[in-house]
């Protein structure tokens, strides 16, 4: 699958306006992706039903 979320895609939250990020650590289990937020240099968990992969 090419739509398929990996470490290192760029990603945006759907659920939360305007923000995005980079994929640094998937959770299998959960279903679960640690984001590096843009411009906030901070971490963000969230599901990946809620994330959708930018070109």
């Amino acid at each position: 699958m090419s739509d398929e979320i990996k470490v290192g895609d760029r990603v945006e939250v759907t659920t939360i306006k305007h923000t995005t990020g980079v994929v640094e650590k998937l959770i299998p289990g959960y279903r679960t992706a640690v984001l590096r937020l843009d411009g906030l240099g901070g971490t963000l968990s969230a599901t990946l039903r809620e994330l959708r992969k930018l070109t």
